[in-house]
Formats: structure tokens, C-alpha cells, sequence
């Protein structure tokens, strides 16, 4: 998302690129730890859980 928003700002406002980018580089350095983040939680292998299977009951009068 930051990305967009200093394109968007270079492209028109370019006076104000500098400044942006001064102002979203934590933003950078947030979203390239998240993206890290969920690369290494999400490749975590987690077991399937187990659902008890419903009893049926035969009904007498079929």
C-alpha cells in the first residue's frame, strides 16, 4: 500500500516525493516484516482437526 501512495505522491506532487518517502519508510520496513511474518507462520504445517461423526439411528419404521 505504500508503494501506491508514493507513486501517487510523485506523480502529482513531486515536490512532496522527498518528504513522503521520509515520512513512509517505517511504513516500508513495517510491511516487509509483516510480509516475512506471515511467510513463516503460514508455512507452518498444522494437523487437520477431527470431527466426531454423527450417529444415526435407524428410525423402526423404515
Amino acid at each position: 500500500m505504500t508503494y501506491l501512495v508514493l507513486s501517487a505522491v510523485g506523480l502529482l506532487a513531486p515536490a512532496y516525493g522527498k518528504l513522503a518517502l521520509t515520512i513512509a519508510t517505517p511504513v516500508l520496513f513495517g510491511e516487509v516484516a509483516l510480509m516475512l511474518w506471515l511467510l513463516i507462520v503460514g508455512a507452518r504445517e498444522r494437523p487437520l482437526a477431527v470431527v466426531p461423526r454423527l450417529q444415526v439411528e435407524s428410525h423402526p419404521l423404515t
